[in-house]
């Protein structure tokens, strides 16, 4: 079961990494880790939620000292969690249901 304990948007004071791109998985190719922009469009994404994307990737899915981001810490199965995302990759996940239950 998840709990989660605090969640919102924040400042980066330092460099992060986003575990983000696992919710995109379904459309990288799975020899050459590039994305198949069709994937994207095929759900009705906008160009520059696309692009969102894409520019994350590029910067290896960091989050950079500044940048403000989602941010959630939690406990699931009596572990503690913390899980962070740019801030309109996670607006996508939310409005495309990408987040997953389990």
């Amino acid at each position: 079961m998840n709990t989660v304990l605090k969640s919102g948007y924040v400042k980066a004071r330092k460099n992060y990494h986003t575990d983000a791109s696992c919710y995109f998985d379904f459309a990288r190719y799975p020899r050459e880790g590039g994305y198949r922009v069709s994937e994207f469009k095929d759900l009705g994404m906008t160009d520059e939620e696309i692009q969102a994307i894409l520019e994350a990737d590029k910067r290896k899915w960091r989050i950079e000292i500044g940048e403000v981001h989602y941010s959630q810490t939690g406990v699931y199965d009596g572990d503690l969690y913390s899980y962070r995302a740019p801030k309109l990759v996670h607006q996508i996940c939310v409005k495309y249901d990408l987040y997953t239950e389990d």
